[in-house]
């Protein structure tokens, strides 16, 4: 029943509301940090450390530390005003009851607010970036010389006002005592900051435990200062430059390996890798989760990820680029609800941050709801008015929506503020290759190549310029792009691929035969001498898929590789391409083996993995079983 509610009753209601709100919030809802009491502070920081090291949101502190400024008049010193902030941030970072807010997203903020990371010099901005990123308090100072010693002070304000509420003052004789002084800092700063679990021991090693060199630092924190502006390749120079300084410089060897992977470096990627896995140690215990999420996402090990990632999400509660990490994995691997709720946090976390909002479009486009979708990009085009990717996004989807003219729209839209971004100038070549406008899908396809600076996605925009070629019927001009594909990269499986379909539908089944066995032989020979990495093996046994070469004479290579696996790698693909070439020859014995070994990760393979080139991964189990009707798996 629809009963009707009087007038007098709903204001009563509303003022009783009004009240509770109000009441509730001055009560808790603005939370402010306390802090401690010069006398009883040596008392308290002498009590036993609790045992419990995961902390809700609701129980850290959230810390915004700023650059310092230089009073020495010494101009070598520049860089102290971020290396400083950089030096308290990893040190702060260790007390598992501080959220300490990085550099890069308070340089974010100031660019959301029309200024650059300079204002933030200025402490009533900076106080308006604090309370943008809900910092309770903001640490920064400065740094001067008296006579012969160096001394710092920070300074502790409260972003309401930007007023300083304390200021505490390190001081040390050389520039080598730097590291102790900043310890030393970080232990007043703890000391100060009071809550439930001021008591709490650190969960990781301090400064000076993760690098004696001050140079090594310097050098470290200009390539964070450069990796924050995408500036991958100057980064690496630095940070090559800090290992060298300090051989044992875990941090600078996880980021370095980090920086290699993005460069396509996987052998570097590796060997740095490796090293940061040898001196663990001297990681924060936010560095140690990411060097084994690093090793088990190379693993292709899907069962291990998400613990790794749900246990870092209780670790470290109020780091959004974790919570956003967890979504993301849990939309790849199909789980969507899962991703959703991660998303639905990040983004109250910080409802400005503008690529949730395409990731939200992205993970509803997956469940099929289109118009929920588009209402996240229309969101994010608002957020990000100016910038090409946001009609990207929504021309991709509609694309997968089927409505091609539509999407051209979008994607015109991106070019008009971006003339040159290739992924819609890729996009929009497929989308004229599917229209049947041959100009205009070759157009696109040129200007794509044109804008493009990566030598890897060169490649692919060649090979999607072959693809348009042949669909057209200029089978000699595929085979031409192919042909100098093939040239600069040997390697690459794919135009190899295209180039045996165009022979084939030529009726010239033997040259088809030719490309393939050659890619094969260049492989074998590569893994037989033992040159080949992790990464490439992955593409090996993806070819092998792909190109149905003879079961007998793929088996003995692979057999080698599940030797070379149990001595240096980890591949969940490999026991499954093997056991469905065991079955084409007849061993089904082995077979059996091999699935029954693996047989969840197999699982999550099949179901789950949804990366490039899996879409149709069923396929290749479906026609192996097809082919014995007697095959005990069936």
């Amino acid at each position: 029943m629809n009963r009707r509610i009087t007038p007098i009753f709903l204001y009563i209601l509303a003022l009783s509301v009004g009240l509770f709100l109000f009441y509730g919030c001055q009560k808790g809802g603005s939370r402010k940090i306390r802090l401690a009491d010069k006398a009883t502070q040596s008392r308290d920081t002498a009590q036993s450390a609790s045992s419990v090291l995961q902390v809700s949101a609701e129980k850290q502190h959230s810390v915004a530390i700023f650059q310092f400024k230089n009073r020495t008049k010494n101009n070598s010193l520049d860089w102290l005003q971020r290396g400083l902030a950089d030096m308290l941030i990893a040190d702060l970072s260790q007390s598992p009851y501080m959220n300490v807010i990085p550099l890069k997203r308070l340089g974010e903020f100031a660019r959301r607010l029309g200024k650059n990371e300079t204002a933030l010099g200025d402490p009533l901005f900076a106080a308006t970036v604090a309370r943008e990123v809900k910092a309770e308090i903001m640490l920064g100072g400065k740094f001067y010389q008296q006579e012969n010693q160096l001394f710092i002070d920070v300074e502790m304000r409260e972003p309401v006002t930007a007023r300083v509420i304390r200021i505490e003052t390190v001081s040390g004789e050389h520039m080598e005592n730097i590291f102790e002084m900043v310890d030393q800092l970080s232990e007043k700063v703890r000391g100060d900051i009071r809550g439930d679990l001021e008591n709490l021991q650190k969960i990781g090693p301090k400064l000076s435990e993760m690098t004696n060199s001050v140079e090594a630092f310097r050098c470290y924190s200009k390539a964070l200062e450069l990796q924050g502006k995408f500036l991958q390749r100057e980064s690496e120079k630095c940070l090559r430059q800090a290992i060298k300084q300090d051989t044992t410089f875990a941090a600078s060897y996880l980021r370095y390996a980090k920086v290699k992977f993005s460069l396509g470096q996987t052998d570097s990627a590796m060997w740095a890798l490796s090293k940061a896995k040898r001196y663990k140690d001297k990681l924060s215990a936010a560095d140690r989760l990411e060097l084994e999420l690093t090793y088990t996402q190379l693993e292709g090990n899907y069962n291990k990820i998400i613990p790794i990632l749900e246990k870092a999400v209780k670790q470290f509660p109020n780091d959004i680029d974790i919570h956003l990490q967890l979504a993301r994995v849990y939309r790849n691997l199909r789980h969507l609800d899962r991703a959703f709720e991660e998303f639905e946090i990040a983004l109250e976390m910080d409802p400005g941050r503008k690529l949730i909002y395409n990731d939200l479009g992205y993970l509803f486009a997956e469940r099929g709801e289109f118009t929920t979708a588009f209402k996240y990009f229309d969101t994010y085009q608002k957020l990000a008015p100016d910038e090409p990717n946001p009609y990207d996004s929504k021309g991709e989807i509609l694309m997968q929506a089927g409505t091609l003219r539509e999407a051209a729209k979008e994607l015109e839209t991106a070019l008009q503020k971006w003339p040159d971004f290739y992924y819609s100038l890729n996009r929009l070549g497929e989308i004229y290759t599917e229209l049947g406008d041959y100009t205009k899908a070759l157009r696109y396809a040129n200007r794509a190549l044109a804008a493009n600076n990566s030598t890897k996605m060169s490649s692919h925009l060649k090979l999607q310029k072959a693809r348009y070629l042949w669909r057209f019927g200029k089978i000699n001009a595929a085979e031409t792009v192919l042909k100098n594909i093939q040239k600069e990269e040997p390697l690459l499986i794919t135009s190899a691929i295209l180039s045996a379909e165009i022979f084939r539908a030529k009726g010239d089944s033997a040259s088809a035969t030719r490309v393939l066995h050659s890619i094969f032989e260049k492989y074998k020979d590569r893994i037989e001498s033992e040159k080949s990495d992790g990464q490439e093996i992955e593409v090996f046994l993806k070819f092998l898929l792909m190109a149905k070469l003879p079961a007998r004479e793929v088996v003995p290579i692979l057999e080698k590789l599940k030797y070379y696996q149990g001595k240096k790698m980890r591949s969940i693909t490999l026991p499954f391409v093997l056991g469905l070439n065991y079955l084409q020859v007849g061993k089904e014995s082995s077979a059996r083996k091999c699935f029954g070994e693996n047989e969840r990760e197999l699982l999550d393979l099949l179901v789950m993995n949804r990366q490039g080139g899996w879409g149709g991964t069923w396929k290749y189990v479906l026609s192996t079983l097809n082919g014995n009707p007697d095959n005990p798996f069936l």
